[in-house]
């Protein structure tokens, strides 16, 4: 060990995402690389394992892996995503061994224990995620190990089961130079890399594909609901009693601002035709912000907000209003684990029928997104994430349909914050 400090000279990040359960302390299959060390080594001052959403408790395994730092690369060129090193001298690797290449530009050709194929004594082939552009510019470095590198345990910690709340981020633990002076700094000689497992898989909720429309006949706006999640059930005269006007005004609300015990979608309903009449919606969506709609009034029917709203501060009507109107919210759907993507699975072919989702992000902000219904046998799923869902419906009647939420797997991320010497 060195007598003097060692400073890093070039600052460095790594993080891992950690999902699939893993106990071994020896011989961990499902080990995600958190940090590799530069050509000349690197020091890791702090280590943050931290709960990205809901997680069970678990325990982070944290090793340390020796690998091979690798001689001189003078070229890395391209075949579509097939990339080939050329080194100054004979690398000494066998097909199958994995490499790490970092600093290299285009960023494509930089890859994380890549299984190689030897081709020569100085050349051997990888398999990138992406097509360069052009031969690598600048060829970095390489670290290299065997198909199944030695794992050595380093450090073990805890995480509480969390829930967090809004957008913030669950549980965290952190190895540190400043407070953990025994073990920390960490310093990494040239070849070795950090990797981690998790105690346990972090699946919150099994895939359910009917947990908020049973499989049946779906048209018009979809009345979800189930037993597991948060429901808040349509009220169409929540926000404003039936009521005709003279002229233009302001409909009456039951309460100014009108507060659903949720964020929703509102409703307009008429037994007559007032479709000529402009309504126009005032409120805060749930971060706060001031929002307002336009929407043309109902013909014996309810129509609905493209916006969900947190509060409504006023409804205003254009015109006289001759057939009695009611404002109220529609039935909506509150995620109880986390935020989850939505699908859509059907015994039939609904390909052809859009399914209007619209919703409430993590974040608090609205979403909304239109997809096409799946194959018969088959499942579509949203392509956002909803931490609620407030409005649902299919461009026309789809049979055999069943509105659910996949399988939620959260993770756990390790970062580790240091520089390459």
């Amino acid at each position: 060990m060195s007598t003097q400090a060692q400073y890093a000279v070039t600052p460095k990040v790594g993080i891992g995402a950690l999902t699939v359960g893993d106990f071994s302390r020896t011989a961990p299959l499902q080990a995600a690389t958190i940090f590799t060390a530069g050509a000349n080594g690197s020091r890791l001052d702090r280590i943050t394992v931290e709960a990205a959403g809901t997680v069970a408790a678990t325990l982070a395994r944290l090793f340390l892996v020796p690998g091979v730092a690798g001689g001189t690369i003078s070229s890395i060129t391209f075949i579509t995503t097939t990339a080939t090193v050329t080194t100054a001298v004979s690398h000494g690797l066998s097909t199958g061994n994995l490499v790490t290449i970092q600093g290299a530009l285009p960023n494509a050709y930089n890859v994380t224990n890549a299984s190689i194929t030897v081709t020569g004594l100085t050349t051997f082939t990888y398999t990138m995620a992406s097509t360069p552009t052009i031969n690598a510019s600048t060829v970095g470095y390489y670290v290299a190990t065997t198909a199944t590198p030695s794992y050595n345990l380093w450090q073990e910690v805890a995480l509480t089961a969390t829930t967090p709340a809004g957008s913030t981020a669950g549980a965290t633990n952190a190895v540190s130079t400043a407070v953990n002076t025994s073990t920390m700094p960490l310093v990494l000689p040239a070849g070795y890399s950090l990797r981690a497992t998790v105690d346990s898989t972090q699946l919150v909720q099994a895939a359910q594909a009917d947990s908020l429309v049973a499989n049946g006949t779906l048209s018009g706006v979809v009345t979800l609901g189930n037993s597991k999640f948060t429901v808040t059930s349509a009220s169409s005269a929540a926000v404003s009693a039936l009521a005709t006007t003279a002229g233009p005004a302001l409909l009456t609300l039951t309460a100014t601002p009108y507060t659903p015990a949720v964020p929703s979608i509102i409703t307009l309903t008429s037994a007559g035709n007032i479709s000529t009449t402009t309504l126009t919606i005032y409120g805060t969506d749930s971060t706060g912000a001031a929002i307002t709609e336009t929407i043309a009034g109902p013909n014996n029917n309810t129509v609905y907000s493209t916006k969900t709203y947190a509060s409504i501060t006023a409804i205003y009507a254009n015109a006289a209003i001759g057939t009695n109107l009611s404002a109220g919210i529609s039935s909506s759907v509150y995620m109880p684990v986390q935020p989850t993507k939505i699908t859509i699975t059907s015994a039939t072919n609904v390909s052809a029928i859009a399914f209007t989702i619209r919703g409430i992000a993590q974040d608090g902000t609205g979403l909304t997104e239109t997809l096409n219904g799946p194959t018969a046998g088959s499942t579509v799923t949203s392509a956002n994430t909803y931490k609620a869902i407030t409005y649902l419906s299919p461009a026309s009647s789809a049979s055999t349909t069943s509105i659910g939420t996949p399988a939620v797997i959260t993770q756990v991320n390790v970062v580790a914050q240091g520089g390459d010497f």
